[in-house]
């Protein structure tokens, strides 16, 4: 770090907190669903007469029941939760199949009094309506639900991948020798996997996250390393690899307002985010830098043919023969 520059220490603390989907499903979510569904078929009595007075009070303690039911599963799922202000999918939930009992009742009470006032074709008719719209409305409401679900899960899953990364990136750099699954969730199978997880990074506003694991992901892989070595005349390349990278990613996030703009500033040349020495006269006729991250992709296609670590030293070998 420059010694002007504001150093302060640092922690990444991750929590993950959800609750069992699988307990709710079928102990809120299933039951819910089913009164919902019981409350459907109170539209069924009375046959071709429709809105008969007579069956009023049968439907009206048909949905009376369902709702109770209904509140009482309310109460028992508030006592298992903790007590904090806050609308989850599941409570939003149980309101959507309270309201849609509701309006089954209601409607019972508009057929009977459509009945009295205007016949039984149109309480048939009112009937036959509201039915099939409360159940068309209850399964968009399904639907909508479902791709709530879904959009939640994916922000799970982009959570989980982003404490996975600063595991690797910021704790314990063994552990991801020691672990190929930690590896691999780190670095991925491939360039576009790589950019994907750094593009989600990007959204949660760790921009400076994202060039850590830029510098890390680059650092372990063996074609870039090998790169770094044939194109640098920095000693530093030919030890760690891509190592200062990292460092300054890291000065960059943690000193104050003008050093980092000075950094910005000065980075904008490539000098400061790579101290790799003079590029060589091959490396300026690719035109590619290695700090340049918007050719990073032209230059992993130049790199496939690229020997692997074990046959590093017989290309060398080689082109030491063909020199001499």
């Amino acid at each position: 770090a420059s010694s002007t520059s504001k150093v302060s220490p640092t922690i990444h603390i991750v929590i993950l907190v959800e609750r069992q989907s699988h307990w709710y499903l079928w102990n809120v979510f299933a039951p819910m669903c089913g009164c919902v569904i019981l409350s459907w078929f109170i539209f069924l009595f009375g046959g071709t007469d429709g809105g008969d007075v007579d069956l009023l009070p049968a439907r009206f303690e048909i949905c009376v029941g369902l709702l109770l039911g209904i509140i009482a599963t309310k109460f028992v799922v508030s006592n298992n939760i903790p007590k904090t202000p806050v609308q989850t999918l599941c409570d939003s939930y149980i309101l959507v199949c309270y309201t849609a009992v509701l309006g089954c009742g209601i409607g019972v009470g508009l057929v009977g009094l459509v009945d009295v006032y205007f016949g039984q074709d149109p309480a048939y008719f009112l009937n036959v309506v509201w039915a099939l719209s409360c159940i068309g409305l209850f399964l968009l409401a399904q639907l909508i639900f479902y791709l709530r679900y879904a959009q939640n899960r994916n922000f799970r899953n982009q959570w989980v991948d982003r404490a996975i990364i600063e595991e690797a990136v910021f704790v314990n750099e063994d552990y991801l020798t020691a672990s190929p699954g930690a590896k691999l969730a780190r670095t991925g199978s491939g360039f576009m996997e790589r950019t994907s997880r750094a593009q989600r990074l990007m959204s949660f506003g760790h921009e400076g996250l994202v060039r850590k694991i830029v510098a890390a992901n680059w650092k372990s892989d063996p074609a870039m390393h090998e790169f770094s070595r044939q194109f640098s005349d920095d000693p530093s390349e030919q030890q760690g690899g891509l190592t200062p990278v990292c460092e300054n990613s890291e000065d960059d996030v943690l000193q104050d307002g003008s050093s980092r703009t000075r950094r910005k500033a000065s980075s904008k040349g490539g000098s400061s985010m790579a101290p790799m020495g003079q590029q060589t006269a091959e490396m300026q006729a690719l035109g590619m830098t290695l700090t340049d991250h918007r050719s990073r992709r032209e230059l992993l296609r130049k790199t496939e043919s690229l020997p692997l670590p074990g046959q590093a030293e017989d290309v060398k070998d080689s082109r030491q023969i063909e020199k001499s």
